[in-house]
């Protein structure tokens, strides 16, 4: 079923409303066959990363759309079969070149780390999405108003880290000081660059 409905949302040619039929349609399926969310987001991962490839700009923005509205339908319990193609998508994001992808990674982590303290954390991204984040805090890139746009990204990243970390108990102590390190650069690099460009 969710391959014939991969198919409507990404390759048909009816109005976006059309769209939004066929992912409300793949979340109910979601809710009611949980086991099968990493198949779906394996696929759906693999899709924005085709859609990327041939540089259509609006079926990436649709794909990470309909991964975060999964991870928001997905039931508590099953959610961790979808973390890991969630990161890699999120990772993808942020290590492209474009502005709007950046933004988009950024916004998608930041509700990510508002979801209940349950939701599973895979520290093994969080190096990254540490430089990532960081690193957005002091671009220099585009004019003067995707600077401040892209800035405020890696600053909303960066407290999404913190925000999902600090009551996590099982947080290893080489990501921890992984973050930190993190917000030290960011302290020194932020203020003296957030209105300079």
């Amino acid at each position: 079923f969710f391959v014939l409905n991969f198919c409507d949302i990404f390759f048909s040619k009816r109005k976006k409303t059309h769209h939004q039929e066929n992912i409300d349609k793949l979340t109910f399926y979601v809710i009611s066959s949980p086991e099968k969310l990493d198949r779906i987001a394996s696929r759906l991962y693999s899709h924005l990363v085709s859609f990327i490839r041939s540089y259509k700009d609006q079926m990436v923005i649709l794909a990470s759309e309909v991964m975060n509205q999964l991870l928001d339908a997905s039931p508590p319990s099953f959610i961790n079969l979808m973390m890991d193609d969630y990161f890699k998508m999120i990772v993808k994001l942020l290590c492209n070149d474009s502005t709007e992808y950046q933004i988009i990674a950024s916004k998608s982590f930041r509700k990510f780390a508002n979801i209940n303290a349950n939701t599973p954390i895979l520290y093994e991204y969080f190096s990254i999405l540490v430089t990532q984040f960081v690193r957005l805090c002091s671009t220099k890139q585009g004019d003067i108003h995707t600077i401040l746009k892209l800035r405020i990204a890696g600053l909303a990243g960066v407290q999404a880290l913190i925000l999902k970390t600090k009551d996590a108990v099982t947080v290893k102590e080489k990501f921890k000081l992984s973050i930190m390190r993190g917000i030290v650069r960011l302290r020194h690099k932020l203020f003296p660059l957030f209105y300079r460009t």
